[in-house]
């Protein structure tokens, strides 16, 4: 296809996109699979598809008057919004003691062009996580053969869109999932530039951090495996992290740093999260584990013949974290909610594993179900229980109700 006949097809694209945002995903993800674009053009049709979840995002609002994430970041945003300088919000940011400096920073960028319109900040974010999920695909599936490139592509769009990315998540835990995507996109740069820590994986690292500061908690994962002690002691790092899950990690460290004194700062954290009885540890999110961990050991046997070694020790190490935050309930659900990064990572990488083909696509397929299946039963928990406090235009959508709840039914169960 010619400069000038591609120029006309995206012309045409972004008009009908602009019709029709969500229909034209369809378009998009086609196109995807039957043409050889460049890397810019699948940005742009990235892009594109991020903005329609954004602006689904944006039309998020309360219910209610129960004090959610999402009333939480408005209320922030309209406080931010009647800070009169740049000095006066560096100034609060140190005397709130705010470690997630970049979220705020932008929120407040954001206050510029529409000070009175916190639905921005939905908007943005949703935009930002499946814009950053869509380029870790991107450089996932850079392959040498055309027509596998151009596939795994569409399949890692498609599913990241319906089973992986969970959308009433990304304007919820706003701070967290977009924190995670950018941490995974650098993990990805960095398998990508052969284990070579680039200035550009460095700085979406602090960005990742900036973001939430629960990333710095994934920045091992980051910086070790590649490392050789990690493969030499295996099973001995396994072994310990299967341990320690049986073991409340903040409530150990808490029990340490407590003798110290004081009550404030990470003490304080720590004694918030410990005790926190919010939330209840489902059999789901144990289940997710369990799938991830028996999809790890398969990559790993599989490993050295399919050229998968550095995805796989990432893996590792994400799965040993998880291990470690495991008898945590706050820590660990939400951690394996916004762990999608790693679950589009391992599962684009069964596509890579040498091994029979009809035990690959049942593995393939096992793994995808299990995600779609968990996405429509964590939604429709979020339905049924009125989101808590908030909902858009995505959860308000009669049809998707019907679908969502009739499978409902067996989340009493698993959850």
């Amino acid at each position: 296809m010619g400069n000038k006949a591609l120029v006309f097809l995206f012309i045409g694209i972004f008009l009908l996109w602009f019709c029709l945002p969500f229909l034209s995903i369809f378009l998009m993800l086609f196109l995807v699979l039957k043409i050889n674009f460049s890397d810019k053009a699948l940005y742009f049709f990235s892009l594109l598809i991020a903005l329609s979840f954004g602006f689904l995002g944006y039309t998020t609002h309360s219910i209610n008057s129960v004090d959610t994430d999402v009333m939480r970041y408005m209320e922030g945003y309209m406080d931010l919004s009647r800070v009169k300088s740049f000095s006066d919000f560096i100034s609060i940011g140190f005397l709130e003691g705010d470690y997630n400096f970049l979220f705020r920073l932008i929120n407040y960028s954001l206050t510029f062009i529409f000070p009175k319109n916190a639905h921005l900040l939905p908007f943005f974010w949703a935009t930002f996580v499946y814009f950053v999920s869509f380029l870790t695909i991107i450089e996932m599936c850079k392959e040498k053969s055309t027509k596998i490139r151009k596939e795994r592509i569409f399949v890692g769009f498609f599913c990241a869109i319906v089973a992986f990315i969970m959308f009433h998540q990304a304007v919820e835990s706003i701070k967290q999932y977009s924190s995670v995507s950018v941490m995974g996109y650098a993990i990805m740069l960095k398998i990508v530039n052969k284990d070579k820590m680039t200035k550009k994986v460095l700085i979406l690292a602090i960005v990742s951090i900036l973001i939430h500061f629960s990333s710095f908690l994934l920045l091992p994962i980051l910086l070790f495996y590649n490392a050789n002690f990690v493969k030499r002691y295996f099973w001995l790092i396994f072994l310990f992290c299967l341990s320690v899950s049986f073991i409340n990690i903040n409530q150990f460290f808490l029990n340490i740093l407590g003798s110290i004194g004081g009550n404030v700062g990470i003490i304080y954290k720590l004694g918030e999260y410990a005790n926190y009885s919010a939330w209840t540890l489902g059999r789901l999110y144990i289940l997710n584990l369990v799938v991830y961990g028996l999809t790890f050991f398969v990559l790993y046997y599989y490993r050295k013949s399919s050229d998968l070694n550095s995805i796989t020790y990432v893996h590792f190490l994400a799965l040993c974290f998880l291990l470690i935050n495991r008898s945590n309930t706050l820590n660990f659900v939400r951690y394996t909610i916004c762990f999608y990064p790693f679950w589009i990572s391992i599962f684009l990488s069964l596509f890579k594993i040498k091994t029979d083909k009809l035990f690959q696509s049942a593995i393939i397929i096992c793994f995808f179900f299990f995600h779609l299946y968990s996405h429509i039963i964590y939604t429709g928990n979020a339905i049924n229980m009125e989101l808590n406090g908030y909902t858009n235009a995505f959860m308000d959508n009669s049809i998707f109700k019907i679908l969502t709840t009739s499978v409902y039914g067996y989340a009493n169960y698993w959850n």
